[in-house]
């Protein structure tokens, strides 16, 4: 669980939408940004006007994803958490809602899916080696009576 001990704010909680997610992806990328800089950054690649994307700032601040300072009428927002943390948090809370027995075929289609770097498949390689030391010949159904997984198991 992520928190933002200034806020009290409770991160599995809040979720962002992908419009959001998007905003969040330009003041990461800028450390921390102006409201022109995030809106000049969002256009090049969305036609949303100025005050959606202030609109969607304001929510993200209310959620406690960003603060800002405001210097005159100029506002500076950063990040309360870093993109590597909320992107790992991201994925764990989609594979939570995957049943166990179906997260490993997941995996493969991202992986299969995924742009990767000769380092990122050695990095991959090693850690899979390192789990087939002790996983079990197959995963179980953790779901809530899910007649489908069932049958699979058979």
């Amino acid at each position: 669980m992520i928190t933002n001990v200034d806020e009290g704010v409770d991160w599995m909680e809040l979720t962002v939408s992908n419009s959001e997610w998007d905003l969040m992806r330009v003041v990461w990328s800028l450390d921390q940004a102006t409201s022109a800089q995030i809106i000049a950054g969002i256009q090049t690649q969305r036609s949303w006007s100025a005050s959606t994307i202030k609109t969607m700032l304001k929510r993200l601040v209310d959620k406690g994803w960003l603060t800002f300072t405001k210097q005159g009428r100029r506002f500076n927002y950063q990040a309360t958490i870093d993109e590597h943390t909320a992107m790992s948090q991201r994925v764990a809370d989609c594979f939570a809602q995957i049943c166990d027995m179906h997260k490993g075929e997941i995996l493969y289609q991202v992986i299969d899916n995924a742009a990767l770097s000769q380092s990122d498949i050695e990095k991959l390689q090693i850690l899979l080696a390192q789990k087939a030391l002790t996983a079990p010949q197959a995963v179980a159904c953790n779901c809530i009576e899910c007649r489908q997984c069932q049958e699979e198991e058979k």
